[in-house]
């Protein structure tokens, strides 16, 4: 690429920025919505998956919120024989139904529950001695003032929010088998594919895990302090204080990490040394000496001063051992 070609790379860049906000802008976009489904998925029952171009980072003509909504309460399966520990389930039935859709059945055991079917009974239809929950019923439930009906979805006109209520099947649906096994050439790869299908296509594979319960004062009072001084948002943002969980196959953990001690198929790693750990990571790929020195540096004052480090053994062991594979970096 030329010097010209350069400057018009530059300046197509600059020109996307004004349109769509700057790195990062589109970033702290981001974070909020991430803050978002993170404060709402607190109680067990419900959870909250946002996403869209502006859960995206984008906010241009257009740009929409997607929303689903999920009841956790109520299973759903699609084989009988895979009911496990909640015998009030729904079963997906595909009979007589068009490909793509399926039918919700209530079990013996939830038409027995009365709490259930006061909920939902304006919801649910009758066939024969089998009862469904309606589709129809079931989006109109929730429609509002000044909301209406757009597919699947309850919307808000003017292509501002849609918001699809729904139930959550862990396993994988006959129709969706294919998914698994059909060709590809690069992305994505098998290990990927693989933990898709055995954990789900979730953020989860790395898990926030509460702290320590002796260190869960001292993290109440810098959060709430930061809480008062700059809210809600930028404290979830900026005060991550617990560990990061890794789970195998461990695909988001980086290679150079892998040789950490495992706790059954886990790895722990406090989050303040995760973060030094990571940062010197990238200028050790950058090739940035100055910068992989500076990181070590951090990373050995959080050590020393067990900044939001545990006691016990193991997660010494494990602090110490992320030190050394720094070290060995150097």
């Amino acid at each position: 690429m030329n010097h010209t070609e350069e400057e018009l790379s530059l300046e197509f860049y600059h020109y996307l920025c004004n349109i769509v906000g700057s790195e990062d802008v589109v970033k702290t976009r981001r974070s909020m919505f991430t803050v978002m489904d993170y404060v709402q998925n607190g109680n067990g029952m419900i959870s909250q998956i946002i996403s869209g171009s502006k859960a995206e980072g984008l906010d241009t003509r257009g740009s929409d919120i997607d929303k689903m909504i999920v009841f956790c309460g109520v299973p759903v399966y699609e084989n009988i024989n895979n009911v496990t520990y909640n015998p009030a389930h729904l079963l997906i039935e595909t009979n007589d139904t068009k490909p793509g859709f399926a039918k919700l059945k209530l079990s013996t055991e939830l038409k027995n529950r009365k709490f259930f079917l006061y909920l939902y009974r304006s919801m649910l239809c009758t066939l024969g001695e089998e009862t469904f929950i309606s589709s129809k019923r079931f989006r109109e439930y929730f429609l509002t003032t000044g909301t209406i009906l757009h597919g699947p979805c309850i919307s808000v006109p003017g292509d501002i929010c849609d918001i699809a209520y729904s139930f959550r099947c862990k396993e994988w649906i006959t129709s969706a088998q294919p998914w698994i096994y059909r060709p590809r050439s690069t992305w994505p790869d098998y290990k990927l594919v693989t933990s898709i299908v055995q954990n789900g296509c979730t953020p989860d594979k790395i898990w926030l895990h509460l702290a320590r319960s002796k260190y869960n004062l001292e993290e109440q009072t810098v959060f709430e302090r930061m809480h008062r001084e700059v809210g809600l948002i930028a404290t979830c943002k900026n005060l991550i204080i617990r560990d990061f969980v890794f789970y195998y196959p461990f695909i988001l953990l980086p290679t150079e990490l892998t040789r950490l001690p495992r706790l059954f198929d886990r790895i722990y790693v406090p989050s303040v040394v995760y973060c030094h750990v990571l940062l010197f990571l990238c200028f050790h790929h950058l090739r940035d000496v100055r910068g992989k020195l500076n990181a070590l540096h951090d990373l050995q004052l959080t050590i020393r001063e067990r900044y939001f480090i545990s006691h016990d053994e193991i997660t010494l062991k494990m602090v110490y051992q992320c030190l050394d594979i720094v070290k060995a970096l150097v």
